[in-house]
């Protein structure tokens, strides 16, 4: 199925007109708190129309009292079904209204060789209650192709689905696919709706029929991040915009960081992008390293930035909390920076551990107990994955949880705020294997 609409255009994001008749205003973040009463300790609303990723409510564990989180592992570690397999660069997402389910998508590679398919499966499993005692399973294919290069993004309806984004066959012109609306435990693979646009899917979000891809997309000697606007239903689907917005040098084999995440709305389904970048008004010359953070809110077209005083930035991600968000970075220097950023545009940030930081090995933030920010990435020094929790105030790091040898950390947060479930694609064994922790803070 193709894609419709009006011919991409580079520019600064002009007016995105997403008033599309029927659509509902269900928006949340992947860390499961709401746009207001971020601090409050009460369980999901059950019902209505919250988003897959929201859930209806959330909290942080804001009635606990605690002077520090000791981060433990509160359960065995567990893997996914499937053997003699390669399971590589996890993704996961909340996919039910109340955050009680999550769906895990991963590549998947069963040949040893390396032009095998790297196929798209995924699987879903509820985390917060009784754990899984063997693999999570069964495990279901999405695409033959697409496990090499993907995004997971909840649908935002009270049925729980969700959609990916993924590269169709590998080739010179590989081009970026959408299939939306795909159900959880289930097998079916529904339409897929190719962009026609050659590029990596960096990021993805998607509220109530409306999605927002960001694909990096090779530019002479460096890349360009082109983000595209659509709807879809099982009627159709269609582009409203597209638009390129950021650019960068980068050596090495190394992509242009972004992050995407659904914004709340009464009408309208925004969106904040968040990426690396050169200077923007320096993209129409010869490109130079990612300096920059921006962050781009659609459809307003806020749009704020940040200078990393010439370190190139490899990796961003951020979560909502209240009306702000939080974001973590990391860079070539090897550090990881913590910040929020809110309606006046970046504010207080911290910095850690120093150095210590594989700037290849992925990073991802959650916000729980107390407001806490949890940062996980791959450390340089031991490859081991490390989660770093950051007291609330982002001045102090109070300890640091570190799993076995590992890379492409992800993080959710309970949606009562007191847990973190935890993905990573392990190396201990001899094929990298996708296996998943909760996380709490010691009694």
């Amino acid at each position: 199925m193709r894609a419709t609409g009006p011919s991409p255009r580079a520019h600064a994001p002009s007016v995105i007109l997403l008033a599309v008749a029927g659509l509902a205003s269900a928006c949340g973040s992947r860390s499961g708190l709401l746009d207001t009463d971020a601090y409050v300790d009460r369980p999901p609303e059950q019902g209505g129309g919250g988003s897959g990723a929201s859930g209806g409510a959330g909290g942080t564990g804001g009635g606990l009292v605690r002077s520090d989180c000791a981060l433990e592992r509160a359960v065995p570690e567990v893997g996914i079904a499937g053997e003699n397999v390669a399971q590589v660069q996890p993704a996961m997402t909340f996919t039910d209204p109340n955050q009680r389910q999550v769906t895990v998508a991963m590549g998947w590679r069963a040949g040893m060789g390396p032009m095998s398919p790297q196929e798209l499966r995924h699987t879903s499993f509820a985390p917060w209650g009784s754990w899984p005692s063997g693999p999570v399973g069964p495990v279901f294919l999405a695409d033959f192709d697409g496990g090499r290069a993907f995004a997971i993004a909840a649908s935002g309806g009270i049925e729980g689905n969700f959609s990916l984004a993924h590269n169709g066959p590998p080739g010179m012109g590989s081009t970026a696919r959408v299939q939306p609306e795909l159900t959880p435990g289930s097998g079916t693979t529904g339409e897929v709706i190719d962009l026609f646009e050659p590029g990596r899917p960096a990021a993805f979000a998607t509220v109530s029929g409306v999605g927002l891809i960001t694909q990096v997309q090779r530019q002479g000697m460096g890349q360009v991040l082109r983000h595209t606007v659509m709807t879809y239903s099982p009627g159709g689907a269609s582009i409203v915009d597209q638009f390129i917005l950021g650019c960068g040098g980068v050596g090495d084999g190394g992509a242009l960081p972004a992050s995407t995440e659904r914004l709340p709305g009464d009408e309208v389904p925004g969106f904040m992008v968040m990426f690396g970048s050169a200077r923007l008004e320096d993209c129409g010359g010869p490109l130079g390293p990612p300096t920059e953070l921006y962050a781009v809110r659609l459809p307003e077209e806020a749009q704020s930035q940040r200078d990393f005083d010439g370190v190139v930035v490899t990796g961003v991600r951020h979560v909502r909390l209240g009306g702000e968000s939080i974001y973590a970075a990391t860079t070539a220097a090897g550090d990881v920076h913590v910040g929020r950023l809110g309606p006046q545009g970046f504010g207080a940030s911290f910095t850690l551990p120093g150095g210590q930081v594989d700037p290849a090995g992925g990073v991802d933030v959650a916000v729980f107990e107390g407001g806490r920010v949890a940062v996980a990435y791959r450390s340089l020094n031991d490859g081991t994955v490390a989660v770093s929790v950051v007291d609330p105030t982002l001045s102090e790091v109070e300890s640091t949880y570190r799993t076995g040898e590992g890379q492409r950390p992800e993080l959710l947060a309970s949606p009562f705020g007191d847990a973190l479930l935890l993905a990573h694609q392990s190396e201990a064994q001899a094929r990298p294997r996708v296996v998943l922790s909760r996380l709490t803070c010691a009694p």
